[in-house]
């Protein structure tokens, strides 16, 4: 397709004067990551179905009013999320289970484990996390879908869920001490060791993992979508005083977004004044990339004990790039313990 070329910003901008075919292939960039966080939350098909349905037409309803189209994704993760969420108040009485988790991400099963009071059949390593992290309270699973899938910091985490940012470090310490125990309980009841150098990295890749190898449902895959069409019967389908209502809600869920622009746009152009450098070949561009790729390297002290001394120079003059810059990720690598541990280890080495 033509559209392919262009980037999410030329695409957003064509969307708002009208393009069909822009908005079109907007969709099938974002549709995967939209259903994967709702399917991750909702743990129900048809739920989830209802959510990215009714995500998407807000969006195509509202995208003219983006003020800033670098905010984009941070929109649709708040929609996306907040339509879970008004799910979840609809439906309290209802409990969500997990059995079609396997079938929907269309996984061979080759090995078996077994787990307390229930047998499952994994084929990696990367679905034994998954299946920990479906088993994680519903507030524990946002804030680790937002920070390990999409790599978000604290701050943007914090404001895309509209909490306190140190709710969203709570409970993603809360979620790091609960999968560790999981996957140690796990090695010793099956006495096998999984594969994996970090938690963090291990987080990560799973939730990578399980989002590309999710099968669609036919009526959203985007070859076969077209916009009009695929919501028209839901549209048409409300009536005028349900439309007054839902225009309402969905107005002021925008204002609710717009609102945070400032916030989020700070956050943007923090990204932007990070000094570029090459580190082992790799190019780190963001203070997001170098706070993930120096937890990937060395999570912990113990990891970074294990580096040779060219490793660790290496891992130094990042975390010096990262100092310098002092943004949120780097405050995170202080709260979470990190700084400490690897000055400890590199002025013992040097």
């Amino acid at each position: 397709m033509k559209m392919k070329k262009y980037s999410d910003m030329e695409l957003i901008t064509m969307a708002q004067n009208g393009d069909e075919e822009a908005f079109t292939a907007l969709y099938e960039r974002y549709v995967r990551l939209a259903y994967f966080i709702a399917y991750k939350l909702c743990k129900n098909e048809a739920d989830c179905e209802d959510v990215v349905q009714d995500s998407f037409i807000q969006i195509k309803n509202k995208i003219q009013d983006l003020r800033n189209p670098e905010l984009f994704k941070y929109w649709l993760n708040r929609i996306v999320i907040s339509k879970c969420k008004n799910l979840f108040r609809k439906n309290k009485y209802m409990t969500y289970q997990d059995e079609h988790f396997e079938t929907k991400t269309n996984l061979v099963e080759t090995r078996t484990y077994h787990l307390p009071d229930v047998t499952m059949k994994f084929s990696s390593d990367k679905d034994v996390m998954n299946y920990f992290i479906n088993e994680l309270p519903l507030g524990q699973k946002e804030v680790v879908v937002l920070h390990y899938l999409q790599q978000l910091s604290v701050e943007e985490t914090a404001s895309i869920l509209k909490l306190p940012e140190g709710t969203v470090k709570s409970r993603l310490s809360y979620a790091r001490s609960a999968l560790k125990n999981k996957i140690e309980l796990y090695e010793r009841q099956n006495e096998c060791k999984l594969n994996f150098r970090s938690v963090d990295a291990f987080i990560s890749s799973s939730l990578t993992y399980a989002m590309a190898k999710m099968v669609l449902p036919k009526s959203f895959i985007p070859n076969a979508w077209n916009f009009k069409f695929h919501f028209s019967k839901k549209t048409a389908a409300i009536s005028f005083s349900c439309a007054a209502a839902f225009c309402t809600i969905i107005g002021g869920a925008y204002l609710y977004a717009a609102n945070d622009d400032v916030e989020e746009q700070k956050i943007v152009n923090q990204e932007k004044l990070f000094p570029v450098i090459v580190v082992r070949d790799k190019e780190i561009r963001s203070a997001k990339s170098g706070y993930f790729t120096l937890k990937t390297w060395a999570h912990c002290e113990q990891e970074m004990q294990a580096l040779d001394d060219a490793f660790l120079n290496d891992v130094n003059t990042l975390y010096r790039a990262m100092k310098k810059d002092n943004s949120s990720y780097y405050q995170s690598l202080v709260e979470e313990g990190w700084v400490t541990s690897f000055e400890s280890v590199y002025q013992k080495n040097h």
